[in-house]
Order: structure tokens, then C-alpha cells, then sequence
């Protein structure tokens, strides 16, 4: 695509809408023409500070307009539908996370867009993260060594959710992370959670998940704790790393320690500590989305893949629909390519 204006179109503006439009329209070269909600207090806010900005209730209307792409920040549940129109009024499209609220339809919109030449990005927000872009960095140069473990917590009080339970909402983060970290794709996972709040959400959830290199990746989220921490640790064989998107000043710590056995295994195995120093890598501060927004619109021009494309999408749906069947069977279920 040349260097024209690239027209928008923003399809919801709720929880996710506002930052989405902030950011949209501080990108040069693009023009965000119209706007759908069905909620008309949302219509009235962008009236106030967008004024000449195309607004309607149905996006099916939105869609009639002379847009090139939609961005899409409306329910899970929603997702599918809108983004299926969307790619077949011959859109570019970018869908908050989830991708969908199923497999099958992830596959349905991923092969449409290619069928199309369209792109279909997923808005897994922190893989354009600084933090988690040095994760990248660090596991891609060796530094921690053979990776034993993944260990996240994503906890808060609320925000509770009518179509979601906690793991669409937020165990699907720390998926899309090890998508984006890790070469290797799980090969089973087991999950247990419950619903304590009586909407039938469940509100508390473990995930682990088992690959083919022994590694072992669990996932704790919870929408009851009394405070809101967002941590991952990762363990290698050589060093560790604890990311903590809390801490604003050492967001990513690394630490020079490990374990080593040493011994005849056969008798008895000592156990060596090494303890080194622990560095805080200077961690530039950025707005993900902004990245995210803007990728968006070079993939577009470039008519290049995203990184986090509807491949992507699809495998974390996939991974969330296996993780409520263990729940609900309580059995470990396998991962099939």
C-alpha cells in the first residue's frame, strides 16, 4: 500500500476503546474516520473531543464507509462476528484479545485473511512491551541457559467479567507471552479452577503445561486477591529473570544463580549453589500499545505478517478451550499439533 492516508474504523469504545483511539490517532498518516458503539454515552464522549468523527450504533454501518481497516475492542463473545464482516468487506483488521472465544472459528478467520491478503493482527499487547521484548532478547541469546521452568502469577480483585471467565481474561496474557517466548509449543496442560462469586465465572485458575524438553510452565490468575501483582519468574540451568510489571523503576532483574549436582548418582549427588551479583538492565519506558498501533498500520503498508497474527490468536484459543476442559474433567488433556 502507498503512502496515502490509511482510513479507521474503531468498533467499540468501552474499557479498551478510549486507549486504543488515543493512540490511533497520534500516528501520522492515518485517519480515524468513524466510530460504532452501542452504547450512545460511549457516542456522546468521542462527540466531545472527536466532533467530526462518523459515529453509529450498528457496525454493520460503520463497515459501509470507505475504510481500509477496523479495530475491534468489544466483548470475547463478539469478536468472531464482527471481525468475520469485517475481513469480508476486504478490511484490515486488529481484534483485542482473544482472538475468538473458540478454535474453530480462530481457524475460520485466519484462513479467510489469507485468502483475502488481508491482515489479522491480534492485540497481544506485552510481547511490544520493552520488558518483555528483553525476555526475548534474553532467551534468544542463551543468557539463562537450558530453560527449566515458566512461573507467572496474574492476580487483582476484579474486574469481573459476564462472557469471560479468569482464564480468557487473564491467564491469556501469559500464554501469548510464552507463544512469543518460547520455540516450542506445548505438548499437554492441566488446569483446575473454581467460581466463588456465584455467576458462574470461575474466578480462580492454575494452569500448567507440560513440554517435550521437561520444561513446565504454570499460570496462577485470580480475580479474589487483595492486591494486584503481575510477576513471571523463569529458571534457567545457568541464570534466572523475574519480571515484575509492578516494580516501575526494576521492571526485569536477573539473577546469577543456579544450582549444580555433582556426584555418582548411583551414591550420594551433592547439591552446589553458585550465588552471584543481580542486574537490572536499564529498561527504556514505553507505551506497548502505541507499538502496537503503530505496527499495525506498517504491516498494513508493507503488507507484511504480524508477529502476532491469527496463528498466533488461534493457538492461545486453543490452549484456553483445552485448559476449561480440564477443568471440567479433571484430567490433563493432550496437545495435538
Amino acid at each position: 500500500m502507498n503512502r496515502r492516508i490509511i482510513k479507521i474504523g474503531l468498533i467499540g469504545y468501552g474499557y479498551w476503546g478510549p486507549n486504543l483511539l488515543r493512540n490511533l490517532v497520534g500516528i501520522p498518516g492515518i485517519k480515524v474516520i468513524a466510530c460504532a458503539d452501542l452504547n450512545e454515552d460511549h457516542l456522546k464522549k468521542i462527540k466531545q473531543i472527536m466532533p467530526e468523527m462518523i459515529l453509529c450504533r450498528n457496525y454493520g454501518r460503520l463497515l459501509n464507509h470507505d475504510l481500509d481497516a477496523v479495530v475491534i475492542a468489544t466483548p470475547p463473545s463478539t469478536h468472531f462476528k464482527i471481525a468475520l464482516d469485517s475481513l469480508r468487506a476486504g478490511l484490515h483488521v486488529l481484534v483485542e484479545k482473544p482472538l475468538t472465544t473458540s478454535y474453530r472459528d480462530a481457524l475460520i478467520l485466519v484462513k479467510l485473511a489469507k485468502k483475502m491478503k488481508l491482515v489479522l493482527m491480534v492485540d497481544h499487547v506485552f510481547i511490544y512491551s520493552k520488558p518483555v521484548s528483553k525476555l526475548k532478547e534474553l532467551l534468544e541469546r542463551k543468557e539463562l541457559g537450558e530453560i527449566y521452568y515458566f512461573d507467572s502469577t496474574r492476580i487483582n480483585l476484579g474486574q469481573f467479567q459476564n462472557d469471560a471467565n479468569v482464564l480468557w481474561d487473564l491467564a491469556c496474557h501469559d500464554l501469548y507471552i510464552l507463544d512469543y517466548l518460547l520455540p516450542e509449543h506445548p505438548v499437554s496442560l492441566s488446569c483446575i479452577g473454581e467460581s466463588h462469586t456465584g455467576n458462574r465465572q470461575v474466578d480462580i485458575a492454575y494452569m500448567t503445561l507440560n513440554y517435550k524438553s521437561k520444561l513446565l510452565a504454570h499460570i496462577n490468575v485470580n480475580w479474589l486477591a487483595p492486591t494486584k501483582v503481575r510477576r513471571i519468574i523463569i529458571g534457567g540451568s545457568k541464570k534466572m529473570v523475574v519480571y515484575d510489571e509492578g516494580n516501575v523503576e526494576e521492571k526485569i532483574k536477573i539473577y546469577d544463580k543456579r544450582v549444580e549436582a555433582k556426584g555418582d548418582l548411583r551414591k550420594t549427588v551433592l547439591i552446589n549453589y553458585r550465588v552471584g551479583e543481580v542486574i537490572s538492565p536499564f529498561i527504556p519506558a514505553n507505551e506497548a500499545l502505541q507499538h502496537v498501533c503503530q505496527y499495525f498500520i506498517s504491516c498494513i503498508r508493507r503488507q507484511s505478517k504480524p508477529i502476532s497474527d491469527g496463528w498466533a490468536g488461534a493457538r492461545v484459543v486453543k490452549l484456553l478451550e483445552l485448559g476449561e476442559r480440564a477443568m471440567k474433567t479433571g484430567k490433563p488433556v493432550s496437545i495435538m499439533e
